[in-house]
């Protein structure tokens, strides 16, 4: 029961995270390519296009601190409202405030209010930035940004040219293909790369779902054959004790109904003791193999399937109790006996 509970609570989250790219840092639909002369001026046209619900102008280059070279990124607003993934406190608005992603905070060894000093651009002096919020590091390019500025603050510290994207938000229940037609028209181009894509680890936890579901499949049946041998074993040691019952008056369906409310027990310990113990070891395990790319990690627990796997797991053992109650209730009560 823990092992398939953990696959459950594993395989769930990956789906969660799949379907929800802010987990992992992804809060626009799209980074199309700009193939228009003047690209300000086609981002003014797709932030009025019908469908687009917020347009940004995402701004990435490399920071560094204390000389180590850091992925920073920048967002500026041109239609609605667009911020990066949220963990803790709140977005960079000044020009020396600035947010990191969690892991690279805990790595800096610092917290909400500290000062974080970033060398400054081409040579020049560092600048003290405040942190003021922890955030889900956005991949750019395949590169988890860690440090998020505002625009002004991101010119302050870029060692190189800052690199522009539009990050496009569309409307939810606007048909993408159509939106992207007429950004298509405006000059933008779409490749996979414009689009989410969620992080490695969680694609392999997608890839061997199939796997899983035979994993989990395996160890259901090895806990049916568990179940039964402990039935047939109990039937057959107490063998003796179950002639005496039907001696005294016992039917053959009061002998399935007892080995049925063994099967039950023995069923319902096992989900009372084996479903918290396999919800919090697939916690750790998400934990454990995200904790590398710094996502919004919080693990969910599914409720609606765990229900099932109990129903599954008393219906189960109800089905197994039948050959245990058939071989019992068939027993010479004589012959029992007289071998005792």
């Amino acid at each position: 029961v823990a092992s398939v509970t953990a696959v459950v609570v594993v395989s769930q989250t990956a789906d969660a995270v799949a379907a929800a790219p802010e987990r992992y840092g992804w809060v626009w639909s799209t980074l199309p390519d700009s193939l228009a002369d003047d690209p300000d001026a086609a981002a003014a046209l797709a932030a009025e296009a019908e469908g687009v619900d917020a347009l940004a102008a995402l701004w990435f280059t490399t920071a560094s601190i204390n000389g180590d070279p850091i992925p920073a990124a920048a967002l500026d607003p041109v239609r609605g409202s667009m911020v990066f993934a949220q963990i803790e406190g709140r977005q960079p608005t000044g020009p020396t405030e600035l947010a990191l992603s969690r892991g690279t905070a805990e790595e800096l060894g610092v917290e909400i209010g500290d000062t974080v000093t970033l060398d400054g651009a081409q040579s020049a002096s560092p600048v003290a930035f405040e942190l003021v919020g922890t955030i889900v590091a956005p991949p750019i390019d395949d590169i988890r940004h860690q440090v998020v500025l505002s625009p002004e603050g991101i010119d302050a510290v870029a060692q190189s040219a800052p690199t522009a994207y539009t990050a496009i938000r569309y409307v939810p229940d606007a048909d993408q293909s159509e939106v992207e037609h007429r950004l298509e028209t405006i000059g933008f181009r779409f490749t996979p790369s414009s689009r989410p894509d969620a992080p490695s680890q969680v694609d392999q936890f997608l890839l061997v779902r199939p796997l899983a579901a035979t994993l989990v499949g395996l160890v259901a049946l090895l806990g049916a054959i568990g179940l039964l041998h402990f039935l047939m074993a109990t039937v057959l040691r107490r063998s003796s004790d179950i002639a005496v019952l039907r001696a005294l008056g016992f039917q053959q369906h009061d002998v399935h109904r007892s080995i049925r409310w063994q099967a039950i027990t023995a069923a319902a310990t096992g989900l009372i003791v084996g479903i918290p113990l396999g919800v919090a070891a697939g916690r750790f395990a998400w934990k454990l193999a995200v904790s590398s790319i710094d996502i919004a990690d919080d693990p969910s627990t599914p409720w609606p399937l765990l229900a099932t796997v109990v129903v599954a797991g008393m219906l189960g053992a109800l089905v197994i109790a039948v050959v245990p109650g058939w071989v019992a209730s068939r027993w010479s009560i004589a012959g029992t006996l007289r071998s005792e």
